[in-house]
């Protein structure tokens, strides 16, 4: 079963169709869930290539939270077991994510380029210093060893 499983998502992952940037999703973590995520030889590493054909922006139904930040200008918008990471200097990319409930809040993670994510989301009141705006939740984003303060929108 597990080399079944295995085998069909290197298949899926091994298609030839290029993939433009704003649809290319690559997210490379162990995962105990897929056919208990273990071999003889230690953790199994999936690589997961996910093809996004729902809507960009806030208008997409299935986005659960916005979250944002400035100075840098950043964005993470959390969809179910997706998030899709914007900045001025990237375009949209979108990774698999896994959410842990925290209190009132969550927490995020996944891995996008190569490297580690994890957007924590908290109750608390957060002024995005750009407008007068005032947010009822805290964003604390982290993508390797950077972090970024924010603030996020929940739905």
């Amino acid at each position: 079963m597990r080399s079944a499983v295995l085998a069909g998502l290197v298949l899926l992952g091994g298609c030839d169709g290029e993939l433009s940037p704003k649809q290319k999703a690559i997210s490379s973590h162990t995962d105990a869930g897929v056919a208990g995520g273990r071999s003889e030889n230690g953790p199994v590493e999936v690589v997961y290539t996910v093809e996004s054909t729902e809507p960009t922006g806030l208008d997409n139904p299935k986005v659960r939270v916005h979250a944002f930040g400035n100075e840098p200008f950043w964005s993470v918008q959390v969809m179910p077991g997706i998030l899709r990471y914007s900045s001025p200097e990237t375009e949209d990319i979108d990774f698999v994510s896994l959410e842990v409930t925290e209190g009132k809040g969550s927490r995020y993670s996944g891995v996008m380029n190569g490297e580690n994510v994890i957007l924590q989301i908290s109750p608390g009141k957060c002024s995005d210093g750009m407008s007068d705006t005032v947010h009822s939740w805290t964003a604390m984003l982290t993508i390797g060893a950077k972090s970024h303060q924010g603030c996020a929108r929940v739905r």
